[in-house]
């Protein structure tokens, strides 16, 4: 009798470690550095991540703490890691928490697809060109893509 107990002790610890093991490594990429990285790649800003919390009990979904966001600086632009840039200056987005609701599956897959998202004490402050276009939609615009409004002039002279 003290011989199955002590042996299913020893099983139970066994486990209890391997679910904990397992957890970091399906979850423990979902750093404030890589969540920088994500929006930093989807979004032409510079990004800020205080915190985060992963729930999967219940409704999936991360818990983003002290999000600020601001133009794309050199730091995004030589991808200088998350932990080796100073305190970002020119935020013109800040939230206190954000709530993202995402499927297990993505996140044990590595992708965070959102499903909801929740914003509470949200900050923006913005300005305004001569266009009527607000400064904080250029964070919003895909890497790469033209914002709507703005032109280029081509070598010939032409507008692009």
């Amino acid at each position: 009798m003290k011989k199955t107990a002590i042996i299913l002790a020893g099983v139970s610890i066994v486990l209890i470690g391997g679910l904990l093991v397992a957890w970091q490594l399906a979850l423990g990429f979902l750093t404030p550095g890589f969540l920088v990285q994500e929006i930093e790649k989807r979004w032409t800003c510079r990004a800020e991540v205080g915190g985060r919390k992963v729930r999967l009990w219940g409704q999936a979904g991360l818990e983003l703490k002290g999000v600020k966001l601001g133009p794309a600086d050199e730091f995004v632009k030589k991808g200088t890691p998350f932990a080796e840039r100073p305190a970002m200056e020119g935020v013109e987005v800040s939230a206190a928490l954000a709530k993202v609701e995402v499927e297990v599956g993505d996140l044990l897959q590595r992708r965070i697809n959102v499903r909801q998202l929740l914003v509470q004490d949200v900050t923006v402050e913005t300005k305004v060109g001569h266009d009527g276009r607000a400064s904080v939609q250029d964070l919003f615009e895909s890497p790469g893509r033209k914002p709507p409004g703005k032109t280029t002039a081509n070598m010939d002279g032409s507008r692009g």
